[in-house]
């Protein structure tokens, strides 16, 4: 201890006690940040397995049952209008046959 001055000795535990804290806390962030990405990494996995909202999933199928209703709807419709361009053509066939035109 002689070898080395009084302030020498000071400046040495001074920058010891800097170093040691330091070290402790990059030691402390490093496990705390490791402790909350696992936490977080379960958290994401429930989310994922989780299918939607209640409400979202509702809606969607309301949404489902309403493009099938439609869709039904259409279908109906088209049968009708059929029916009608078919009656329209035998109509004109009708006409055009009575009155000896040649309709194309």
């Amino acid at each position: 201890m002689s070898s080395l001055s009084k302030d020498t000795w000071i400046k040495l535990i001074l920058w010891a006690i800097a170093i040691i804290f330091a070290g402790g806390s990059l030691y402390y962030q490093q496990t705390n940040t490791a402790e909350r990405v696992s936490s977080l990494s379960g958290d994401i996995d429930e989310h994922v397995d989780l299918i939607g909202h209640p409400v979202i999933v509702t809606r969607a199928d309301e949404i489902e049952e309403e493009i099938e209703d439609i869709q039904t709807k259409m279908i109906e419709e088209q049968r009708l209008i059929r029916t009608e361009q078919q009656r329209a053509a035998e109509n004109i066939s009708s006409i055009c046959q009575v009155t000896g035109a040649q309709c194309r």
